[in-house]
């Protein structure tokens, strides 16, 4: 007996701790912020071909939510402006493999590069589409301006060597009414994001080396931020950056604190309601909320049980609105499908009817 009672209580629990199942947060959502924000979350195609390809337009703050078909497979969706229309490049090769782009960096088909990748426009309205020309290279980052016109496409000219950081990002600043392309110099080394001022003003590049904001008339820069820039804010006054493992809020004009610690909560695995932890900022939707994907869903351990047969199953990401200060959060879809990050813009398209109404 004296054998049986501690085996028995190791076996319980063993139990206990296997099935587990990791809930989420029990903490209820708070569903004013849903009147609070404004804008259009763009979710990407789940998939590829006639069936697949078809991007989904939810309006802030009423959700309805509209799907605008595209006639190619994406490869990059730069942004919805003003005039309801929304650009995307594609592959004329049909496809990107790993293959491809790997010769396409060793300098192997650049003559073939300066028109296979391509640019299309898709009027909301109409859901007609338009060629818009060829780009340099691959668009590692591709972003249009809200209020329509311009659009800045960033691309790696050429292949980092055996531990050495590779050459800066080449970016283009293009102009989709006249056709005219100016090249963007920079500071910010390989450039990994562009953030647009909502009036279509400046723009931000973000890389490995800090953040410069250029003026879109003249594309002079304001300097450089070694912090980096991130959404901006609805007025354009304020942006969101990295600080730590965290995020802040600050002003644009001179780098001041507005919020030291911008809070995006997600459901918790464990613990509290509001428990911190790793989250993906997609755009700010109105004064200090933030449209972001959620954890645990951003590939994350769901749910999992070795007494029920040792298996672990994921869910797709959800996105979700957070008051940044107060650190409440909104549920807008609870799963997305699509492998690729979702877009935010300031401009809202109703849903019913594909019509922009106003930013």
């Amino acid at each position: 007996m004296r054998r049986i009672v501690p085996l028995r209580v190791l076996l319980l629990t063993l139990l206990a701790a296997c099935q587990s199942t990791l809930e989420r947060a029990p903490g209820p959502e708070a569903a004013e912020l849903a009147g609070a924000a404004t804008g259009t979350l763009i979710v990407p195609p789940v998939g590829s071909g006639s069936l697949g390809r078809t991007l989904r337009l939810i309006d802030l703050p009423s959700l309805r939510e509209c799907r605008v078909p595209l006639e190619q497979d994406p490869i990059s969706i730069a942004g919805l402006d003003g005039q309801g229309l929304i650009v995307y490049a594609f592959d004329v090769d049909a496809g990107v493999t790993l293959g491809s782009y790997v010769r396409y960096a060793l300098d192997q088909e650049k003559a073939h590069a300066k028109e296979r990748w391509r640019l299309r426009g898709v009027d909301t309205r109409s859901r007609t589409e338009r060629e818009l020309g060829a780009l340099a290279g691959f668009p590692k980052v591709l972003r249009l301006a809200p209020a329509g016109g311009l659009l800045i496409a960033a691309h790696e000219p050429v292949a980092a060597g055996d531990g050495q950081p590779g050459p800066p990002s080449e970016v283009w600043c293009i102009d989709l009414v006249r056709g005219v392309r100016r090249a963007v110099a920079h500071q910010v080394g390989r450039v990994v994001r562009c953030d647009w001022r909502p009036d279509g003003s400046a723009f931000a590049l973000t890389g490995d080396s800090g953040g410069e904001l250029f003026d879109a008339a003249t594309l002079a820069s304001h300097g450089l931020r070694l912090r980096g820039f991130g959404p901006f804010s609805p007025d354009g006054r304020a942006y969101l950056a990295r600080q730590d493992d965290g995020f802040a809020l600050l002003q644009l004009e001179d780098e001041a604190v507005i919020l030291d610690e911008a809070r995006l909560p997600w459901p918790a695995t464990r613990g509290k309601a509001r428990e911190r932890g790793p989250a993906e900022p997609i755009g700010l939707c109105g004064e200090r909320l933030a449209l972001y994907e959620a954890l645990p869903t951003l590939g994350q351990r769901a749910e999992s049980s070795l007494a029920r047969g040792g298996f672990a199953h994921y869910e797709h990401a959800a996105i979700k609105i957070a008051d940044l200060e107060a650190g409440t959060y909104l549920t807008v879809l609870a799963g997305n499908e699509s492998e690729r990050r979702p877009l935010f813009s300031p401009v809202r398209v109703a849903a019913r009817d594909g019509q922009v109404s106003g930013r």
